[in-house]
């Protein structure tokens, strides 16, 4: 009898541990910072080259940089299996300067992303690889003067793969470190009045599809 009550006792302890461990388990992670962005626009840098004047490929890069801030949300549905709501706004100058014109482009992105990742938990750190989904709002603004903006928009998809380093400072806190590869398939830019962004003379729409790569920076809190 005795020795039945002490095995039940273990049982129960045992069964406890399980369901306790699994009920403060940490499910949702919150992370926020900044990154940077390096990526080609070919139909965009080809519009760049034919309208400033005297430009050639040495002038006019065709690859640039850009900042992007972020914030994101992640629920683990299993210990290995998470999903992810992704949000950042990305923003990038362009600015050419020949005598005494100046070519000012400043572009601005919104950019949700839907994620599913596979996470690798470690004790002193979390790895997840990641693809995602996304529908993009982007803004070309041309400064022409200091009283004279065009502005022009276009929307469209984009994919992007990542890998997520997250060293643990403590329970609840930790680091967020990204790199990722991106490829976007957005429309052609277009005014308000209808009319699309073309070069001098030239019959062919200006977008700001292409493809890039990037890193993020970072914290997460664990909920």
């Amino acid at each position: 009898m005795f020795k039945t009550s002490v095995s039940l006792l273990i049982i129960f302890t045992g069964l406890n541990q399980i369901v306790f461990t699994q009920s403060v388990s940490k499910k949702f992670y919150l992370s926020g910072g900044m990154g940077i962005s390096y990526g080609n626009s070919p139909s965009f840098t080809d519009y760049l080259r034919k309208e400033i004047p005297y430009s050639d490929d040495d002038t006019i890069n065709s690859y640039n940089t850009g900042v992007e801030f972020f914030i994101c949300t992640e629920y683990l549905l299993h210990k290995n299996i998470s999903v992810k709501l992704d949000y950042s706004y990305f923003i990038r100058s362009t600015q050419y300067t020949y005598q005494y014109y100046i070519f000012d482009f400043i572009i601005n992105t919104h950019q949700p992303y839907l994620y599913v990742n596979y996470v690798m938990k470690e004790r002193k750190y979390r790895i997840s690889l990641g693809a995602g989904i996304g529908y993009h709002y982007q803004l070309l603004e041309n400064i022409i003067s200091s009283n004279q903006t065009e502005r022009y928009n276009s929307h469209g998809p984009s994919v992007r793969t990542e890998i997520i380093f997250s060293p643990s400072f403590s329970k609840t806190f930790t680091g967020y470190l990204t790199g990722f590869l991106c490829g976007n398939f957005y429309g052609d830019l277009k005014k308000s009045d209808g009319n699309y962004l073309k070069a001098t003379g030239d019959s062919q729409n200006v977008s700001l599809r292409g493809f890039g790569a990037g890193i993020r920076l970072g914290v997460t809190f664990i909920l």
